[in-house]
């Protein structure tokens, strides 16, 4: 795509009248997807100025905040997309994302979850609102969501890790071995996975005040 030109004619479009809310969101777009954050901003709000039931322009808006760690007005923008598009799981999705990551949990999970009764299929709202359960210390209802995603999509095997790994801090020892093992059959990376959320088998012992048996401990050591 040359940016450079599309940005050019939408500029052109708006010249030619000023009222044009589509030639707003579309420059906007195209701003965005250059990383020029500001002026997509700018772009979308004077679409929403032209146009407020634009739900696209309160959507695309709300994201860049959530990307540039605007919490608060990403989530006016999602409430706003919401009452345009209330019965649309995405929405409640990039919500719930957005309060995740401004640590409000039990409000991310309430979206996820009303993501999921809307599309109970929506893998990617099982494993967001697992890392959210993870947060607060729940990994019994984080292997729940796990369980689903791996009954949706058994391909996705890393998942059999992660399930893995959440079966350690409730000392499943069996479970976490079953899964460990497969993923590590197939390829999965278990003892890189197991160190982006821990040093070491000593930190995850003392983190969790749990001793791990020693045939799991060497399966997730690095050598």
């Amino acid at each position: 795509v040359d940016y450079d030109e599309a940005i050019a004619d939408y500029t052109k479009a708006i010249e030619l009248r000023s009222d044009y809310a589509e030639a707003y969101y579309k420059r906007g777009r195209i701003y965005a997807e250059d990383d020029a954050y500001d002026k997509a901003i700018a772009d979308f709000s004077m679409t929403t100025e032209l146009e407020p039931e634009h739900a696209d322009a309160h959507g695309y808006r709300a994201d860049l905040y959530r990307d540039i760690g605007e919490y608060g007005k990403a989530i006016e923008g999602y409430n706003m997309e919401m009452e345009l598009r209330p019965g649309d799981p995405q929405v409640y999705y990039n919500r719930g994302n957005t309060y995740s990551k401004k640590g409000e949990y039990d409000k991310a999970i309430e979206d996820f979850s009303k993501a999921l009764r809307l599309h109970p299929e929506f893998t990617e709202a099982y494993t967001k609102r697992a890392l959210v359960y993870i947060q607060i210390g729940k990994f019994n209802r984080a292997i729940q969501d796990y369980d689903k995603v791996l009954e949706l999509e058994p391909k996705s095997i890393v998942f059999y890790a992660a399930r893995g790994i959440m079966s350690l801090h409730i000392e499943e020892w069996e479970s976490a071995k079953l899964d460990l093992i497969f993923a590590r059959n197939l390829r999965v990376d278990i003892i890189s996975i197991f160190h982006t959320i821990y040093e070491n088998v000593t930190d995850f012992e003392g983190k969790n005040d749990v001793q791990l048996p020693e045939d799991i401990a060497i399966m997730l050591r690095r050598s």
